[in-house]
């Protein structure tokens, strides 16, 4: 049965998760993502996971255009499930979005991983 409103799109874009607790932002890939959530390749395996019902802010990175300043959508989250591989090489991370707006991109560093749209792990949750 799926439960959602939205349909998912398959699309790796760089993003930042920001803790609302504290901490180091982290550097993550987008898998899919939709009106209402996303999903995330959690790859930080030494670092902190989130837990289930935790907010999270994430920053996804817009493809560049030559003559536009760098965008991002500025998501307001809350964790809704957390899956590990068997193997624990990474970890899916599905969230909720509760907001999101549009901003000019801050000064984070650019990522050179090119953007898929055809889904190169299109799980979807």
């Amino acid at each position: 049965m799926n439960r959602r409103s939205s349909t998912r799109v398959a699309v790796r874009l760089a993003c930042h998760v920001v803790w609302l607790q504290g901490g180091e932002p982290s550097v993550m890939f987008t898998e899919n993502i939709s009106r209402d959530g996303m999903l995330l390749r959690w790859e930080d395996l030494i670092g902190r996971l989130p837990s289930v019902g935790e907010m999270l802010i994430v920053e996804v990175e817009l493809p560049e255009r030559e003559g536009f300043e760098r965008r991002c959508i500025s998501c307001q989250t809350t964790v809704a499930r957390v899956h590990a591989e068997p193997d624990a090489a990474l970890v899916w991370v599905g969230l909720r979005i509760h907001a999101m707006e549009f901003r000019v991109a801050q000064g984070a560093p650019k990522h050179r991983e090119p953007v898929s749209q055809k889904g190169y792990g299109s799980r979807m949750y």
